[in-house]
């Protein structure tokens, strides 16, 4: 049996509307959901898209509903992978 560790990082574009992601609308998140500021939201939001939870701009997001209309986009704008150990 062969292990390695292999290391992904990805590059995640998000752009927001901060008219609509403004200090009302984080209230309100963190009501419901959990507390985060600004840049929080812009961390949580490229951590789902990394996953593969949002992959479409017209995605419904928990939390934030769909996200074209709170004017959020995301885009995973690369990768890089390292692995440890030869073969």
């Amino acid at each position: 049996m062969i292990k390695k560790t292999v290391t992904v990082t990805q590059t995640v574009e998000v752009e927001v509307d901060e008219s609509l992601l403004n200090a009302s609308f984080m209230r309100d998140f963190s009501s419901y959901m959990f507390d985060l500021d600004f840049n929080g939201h812009i961390e949580h939001l490229a951590q789902l898209a990394a996953r593969g939870l949002i992959q479409s701009k017209d995605e419904f997001v928990e939390g934030y509903g769909n996200i074209s209309d709170m004017g959020i986009s995301v885009r995973v704008a690369g990768a890089e992978t390292e692995i440890d150990g030869s073969c």
